[in-house]
């Protein structure tokens, strides 16, 4: 259609209000294959370990979520999976490492993650999930089928998340682009 305008009207109804966001900063850093924070890397291939350095300068509660975009599936990772909480508490000024037994001060069920990848590369985001207030997870499904805190599609975490950060002016989300390759 070259050379004529096209008008469209449209009309929303509903309630509008602006999402406040926190000023909270958080520290946080994605590592490879080391929890020393000099390992700080979002390029991994296939096989490598991944822990998380975390940090904040609150009290608070922490959930941290994985995107795999090659399955559209999003897995959450802390929560552990045999934690029976939502979020993890987190003291103010004190260094956490997740994702490793070793380093875990909290005596948690820690379970340590290694990424693959299914093609020759694939992305996948990580979402940590801060507030000072507690707050619910989504309802997750596990590899077989019990109602499980384990995984969801994107589309119901992402209507889960808007609703979250509705709710709760104090919420922080960090995501983390994380790269991984065959070779």
């Amino acid at each position: 259609i070259s050379g004529e305008d096209i008008a469209i009207e449209c009309s929303v109804k509903g309630k509008a209000r602006e999402i406040v966001k926190s000023n909270i900063e958080l520290d946080v850093k994605v590592l490879c294959n080391s929890t020393d924070v000099r390992f700080e890397k979002d390029d991994f291939l296939s096989g490598d370990k991944i822990y998380l350095a975390f940090r904040t300068p609150v009290k608070g509660y922490v959930a941290v979520f994985l995107y795999d975009d090659a399955n559209d599936e999003v897995s959450c990772l802390l929560p552990y999976k045999h934690d029976h909480i939502s979020a993890i508490p987190v003291d103010e000024d004190v260094t956490y490492t997740f994702f490793s037994k070793k380093d875990d001060v909290l005596h948690l069920h820690t379970q340590e993650y290694r990424l693959y990848c299914s093609d020759e590369h694939d992305t996948n985001t990580l979402y940590i999930i801060f507030s000072k207030n507690e707050f619910s997870k989504p309802l997750l499904e596990s590899e077989d089928g019990r109602t499980v805190l384990k995984h969801l599609d994107f589309e119901n975490f992402t209507a889960w998340f808007s609703k979250a950060r509705v709710q709760d002016k104090d919420m922080v989300v960090k995501k983390k682009l994380i790269s991984i390759s065959k070779k």
